[in-house]
């Protein structure tokens, strides 16, 4: 089956660009630790919905502020907009 037929495991072509690749909106990251949240802070920070995920809610809520806090600082230092800091809040569960 050729990638512009629909099939079983294919992607309906509504997910796929015109040239045939996966569209991704949303990325997930499981575990919070330093890697993950780091993880989380470059996907959000890079226009994608991003869903962080932990066992410990404690460590989530840890990793959250901590992303918060990257690109506070990061609009603080000119590296992204008020704008592009806020949109990624919004992106980020």
């Amino acid at each position: 089956m050729s990638p512009e037929q629909d099939g079983p495991g294919v992607l309906p072509s509504e997910n796929r660009t015109a040239e045939g690749h996966v569209r991704v909106e949303t990325v997930a990251v499981v575990g919070s630790g330093l890697m993950g949240r780091g993880i989380a802070y470059a996907v959000v920070a890079g226009g994608y919905h991003t869903v962080l995920q932990d066992v410990s809610p404690e460590a989530l809520d840890r990793a959250r502020q901590q992303v918060r806090s990257d690109l506070d600082e990061a609009r603080a230092r000119g590296k992204i907009s008020a704008g592009d800091a806020d949109a990624a809040y919004a992106r980020e569960d």
